[in-house]
């Protein structure tokens, strides 16, 4: 985790290969922890917007969909 690299090398159709690799520096970011039970309503009549649910935060997680 943390700071990576990546590099990428090639040969084409006609066998040239490149001179070097091309290096691409990543962030790899941990895994989210596991979803919490989620509450809110379970019954409402059809056409109904707006309906809120809620979980537990998630750890390492930024959005919740």
């Amino acid at each position: 985790m943390g700071a990576q690299w990546v590099g990428v090398t090639y040969t084409n159709q006609n066998s040239c290969a490149a001179q070097s690799a091309t290096l691409l520096n990543i962030t790899i970011n941990p895994m989210p922890g596991p979803a919490g039970n989620i509450t809110g309503a379970t019954e409402f009549c059809a056409g109904t917007q707006g309906v809120v649910y809620f979980t537990t935060p998630i750890q390492d997680a930024l959005v919740y969909i």
